[in-house]
């Protein structure tokens, strides 16, 4: 094998491992909005959320709205 061909392959494994890591990221972060979406609906305060989840009360009041 050549040396520019097994670059190519380090990059190509590179980007997939680095497109993992974001897409997990992404996932927990959507998660992460729902479960503030959850507790919001059964009734717990914006203030509670924020402590519970230690999410800023701005953050959590951008996610209900």
């Amino acid at each position: 094998m050549s040396a520019i061909y097994e670059y190519g392959e380090l990059k190509k494994q590179d980007g997939i491992e680095q497109g993992i890591k974001e897409g997990r990221k992404e996932g927990r972060k959507e998660g992460m909005k729902e479960i503030i979406k959850n507790l919001y609906e059964t009734g717990m305060n914006i203030k509670e959320i924020s402590a519970k989840t230690k999410i800023d009360i701005k953050e959590v009041e951008k996610i209900l709205n």
